[in-house]
């Protein structure tokens, strides 16, 4: 078996256990929502859905939709009258397309896909940060497969380097509305490249095109590539037998660089760095130099190639795209998303990763993700209730049995033949009537009636999809904790009244033994005093 045969195996070997490590999320279901705090009076459809729908379908496969749907559907709900999953979709057709938020006038409001854009990227930007960092540096690459591939595919002078790294500017348009200072922060947005604002983001990028790490983005003007280069912590993913290459920019203070690293105590050294031969000044290069130095350009050109690749598949990070920005850290989570949806393509392509048919379930008119329905939600809520009394009163038989009696009755929900068209009313009356008992203590079996089949939740209908059951119930909730916590301070008051009865009578005890005794020493005085006269 020749060298090549070998490390085809090795290969193979490395991207298997890449996929069985890393990729479990393939084996994964869409993940089930929370139901928001608000409620929608009614279901609004978008306009052009389906060519939305289709034009992600040419630009992303089905494994790097789901993926992208599988991370946004595990957030909270946001309530609009628009589906949650239509409205993932927006984020996605906005980058492919270059779109901004005025661009979506026909499908959804202004100030609807503003709120949902702040949600994604602005409320969860920590949770969804850590996310896309992580997936970037497992997913696509590890030391054995960048060492492979760099023997298999690299020019013969430079089959050592398995990791290139460059700053990319994109043009942006700032809007410093909320700015006190916009005058000063406009010139340190600005680009010599561009002539315009601009911001400056490194990336990382394997052997293979995959993007492992993207820094922060920067102002241009203050924020040299080599300055950035030193706050990414590439020491965390750069191994001792990887080889990083680096532009002429950023040769200068490289060597100070390595000493700090080696400092810290990380295993690394010159030969982890590779940058282009550095003219002296007033000395000419040599034949050889001049060769080596154009051989480099040559293969260190593919980091542009992925540059361009990225840039031509989301149009949002384009040329000709007007982006305009109010807060630079949503602009870079969205940047760091695009090259993870990125790297996912091409990586189920080159590999050939194999798609679930469920994942182009989004595809179908009106699919949403899983919701919590309300019996789910209410099972938690007794939960914590029951929790929160026991903690407060110290687990007081009265409190055993709420959850028991309330969510442990099986053929409450679990009948398949209940009538699922009983009047609304008699159920929600019938419902508060039960809980209503167990918080006054009373026994459950007296709302039991005969006819059991009205007190039956069906479990057939989704009790959440519909506003006028979402708002009874969550009516019925606010009704529950309330009487919980009248029925909590009626306790503590009736404790104090006791405990202020008691003192009472023990006073009142007090009072008459003393009383009794003064009597029954003045009468033995007055005896005392009759028997000395006879």
């Amino acid at each position: 078996m020749s060298i090549n045969e070998q490390l085809i195996k090795i290969k193979e070997k490395e991207v298997n256990k890449i996929l069985t490590e890393e990729w479990d999320i393939l084996n994964k279901d869409y993940p089930t929502i929370k139901p928001g705090k608000g409620y929608r009076t009614r279901l609004k459809e978008m306009e052009n859905i389906k060519e939305i729908k289709n034009t992600i379908l040419e630009a992303l496969s089905l494994i790097a939709t789901f993926i992208f749907f599988h991370k946004i559907g595990s957030l909270d709900d946001t309530s609009s009258p628009f589906l949650n999953s239509e409205k993932a979709l927006l984020l996605l057709y906005r980058m492919i397309k270059g779109v901004n938020f005025d661009g979506f006038y026909e499908q959804i409001s202004l100030s609807t896909f503003k709120e949902y854009y702040n949600f994604i990227y602005g409320t969860h930007y920590d949770d969804l940060n850590k996310w896309v960092d992580d997936c970037l540096k497992n997913m696509f690459s590890n030391k054995n497969l960048r060492i492979v591939c760099a023997k298999l595919q690299n020019p013969e002078l430079f089959t050592h380097c398995t990791m290139m790294l460059d700053g990319h500017d994109t043009h942006i348009e700032y809007d410093g509305s909320n700015d006190k200072d916009i005058v000063t922060n406009r010139m340190k947005l600005y680009s010599s490249k561009h002539k315009n604002s601009a911001l400056r983001t490194q990336v990382l990028i394997d052997i293979n095109g995959y993007a492992l790490q993207v820094s922060q983005s920067e102002k241009v003007k203050d924020n040299v590539d080599f300055n950035m280069f030193k706050r990414m912590h590439i020491k965390r993913i750069l191994e001792l037998q990887d080889c990083l290459v680096l532009d002429g920019g950023y040769k200068q203070g490289l060597s100070d660089y390595i000493i700090h690293l080696q400092e810290k105590g990380f295993d690394l050294n010159e030969n982890n760095f590779n940058t282009p031969i550095r003219k002296i000044y007033r000395v000419n290069m040599t034949d050889d130099e001049s060769l080596y130095n154009q051989q480099f350009s040559r293969f260190r050109s593919t980091i542009e190639t992925s540059f361009a690749r990225h840039n031509k598949l989301f149009g949002y990070f384009g040329l000709k795209c007007r982006r305009r920005i109010t807060k630079i850290e949503k602009f870079n989570l969205e940047f760091k998303m695009s090259w993870l949806l990125l790297n996912i393509n091409r990586f189920v392509q080159q590999f050939n990763v194999k798609s679930n048919n469920y994942y182009s379930e989004w595809l179908n008119d009106k699919f949403e993700f899983p919701t919590e329905t309300l019996l789910e939600n209410a099972d938690k809520r007794v939960e914590e209730e029951k929790a929160k009394r026991k903690e407060i009163l110290g687990g007081d038989d009265w409190t055993n049995g709420i959850g028991d009696e309330m969510i442990g009755d099986k053929e409450m929900i679990d009948d398949e033949d209940n009538e699922n068209n009983k009047d609304d009313n008699i159920h929600k009356r019938k419902v508060d009537q039960f809980i209503g008992s167990i918080l006054l203590g009373d026994d459950s079996d007296k709302i039991l009636t005969n006819d059991e089949e009205e007190l039956q939740i069906p479990q057939s209908q989704d009790l959440a999809s519909t506003p006028k059951d979402y708002r009874a119930f969550s009516l019925l909730v606010k009704r529950f904790e309330k009487v919980s916590l009248h029925y909590g301070n009626v306790l503590k008051e009736l404790e104090s009244s006791v405990n202020r009865y008691n003192e009472m009578i023990q006073n009142n005890q007090d009072k008459t033994i003393k009383f009794f005794m003064e009597i029954m020493n003045n009468s033995s005085a007055t005896r005392n005093s009759s028997n000395t006269h006879v």
